[in-house]
């Protein structure tokens, strides 16, 4: 796996634990990781994870 691959993929676990916890909205955590945008973050959350953080975030809410 490529070093950028492999920090993005880390990214995108932070960024669905701090989704997945409350700690921000999605634009707050695409900026907290360094995104350049929360679109770019929300592309990369996708493609790795499957599915899109904002839904993931309120699964996560509706759970508690």
């Amino acid at each position: 796996m490529p070093p950028a691959e492999y920090i993005l993929r880390r990214k995108i676990a932070k960024g669905k634990e701090l989704l997945e916890s409350g700690k921000g909205n999605v634009t707050e955590v695409a900026f907290r990781l360094g995104f350049s945008s929360s679109q770019h973050f929300s592309t990369a959350f996708q493609r790795f994870t499957g599915i899109n953080p904002s839904k993931c975030r309120r699964t996560k809410n509706a759970e508690k």
